[in-house]
């Protein structure tokens, strides 16, 4: 979506936050507003119909007049009540009530997206806009990355591969301090410009690891099963 940038919180670069919070807003008035004209609009639709429902489906009445009582413009529109029968669903068809509703669900889901939601703990590592910045589609606003557990790829030579097993333990070093983590997932492709396969590997949240930082350079050790190729000798 495109608009300006709204909110009384921070977006700058070091910002930490907590999954849930409001990364940032877009200011939503007009789609609001369009969204609470087809909902007024739906409402008159629905209340036209129910003298019709009442002579010709006495018995679906009820539940139609409920779902009109229900509907409210602050609040997202509830699913539609079910027909009955094929006459009922015809005659709902051809008044429009579908296509009514399924427009101003489309609209609610595109207002959503004037809000972004922090999807886990984190920080924000570049901004590239402030509050009150006007945004275009596609615009870049945040990076940002992930608090706790931290993610490192590996590389392993083609021939190893089949020494390494997901869950396999993982030794990080750095300066003199060492760091468990193990492998999660293992590409079925090979890097195009180290010819190597990639394996990543999840170092726990742990306060021990909490000196390890997002571009760092580790030294990594596998713990891998062994394989012994030989026979016995008298």
């Amino acid at each position: 979506v495109n608009g300006q940038l709204k909110g009384d919180f921070s977006i700058k670069k070091g910002t930490s936050f907590k999954k849930g919070d409001i990364l940032f807003e877009v200011k939503d008035t007009d789609i609001r507003l369009l969204v609470e004209a087809k909902k007024s609009n739906f409402m008159n639709l629905i209340s036209s119909i129910l003298a019709d429902i009442k002579l010709d489906f006495p018995k679906e009445y009820l539940k139609w007049e409920k779902y009109f009582e229900s509907i409210s413009l602050k609040e997202n529109i509830s699913t539609l009540p079910e027909t009955s029968s094929p006459k009922e669903k015809n005659f709902v068809v051809s008044r429009g009530v579908i296509s009514e509703y399924l427009s101003i669900k489309s609209e609610e889901e595109r207002l959503n997206k004037f809000s972004v939601y922090a999807p886990f703990d984190g920080s924000i590592t570049n901004s590239y806009v402030d509050i009150l910045s006007y945004i275009n589609i596609g615009s870049p606003i945040i990076d940002i990355i992930r608090r706790g557990e931290k993610e490192v790829e590996l590389t392993v030579n083609t021939d190893e591969i089949e020494l390494i097993s997901i869950g396999d333990e993982v030794i990080f070093y750095n300066e003199g301090k060492e760091h468990i983590g193990y492998i999660t997932r293992i590409g079925d492709f090979v890097n195009l410009k180290t010819q190597n396969i990639s394996v990543f590997v999840e170092i726990p949240k742990h306060p021990d690891n909490n000196n390890i930082f997002n571009g760092m350079y580790l030294e990594a050790k596998i713990n891998t099963s062994t394989e012994n190729i030989g026979c016995k000798i008298p």
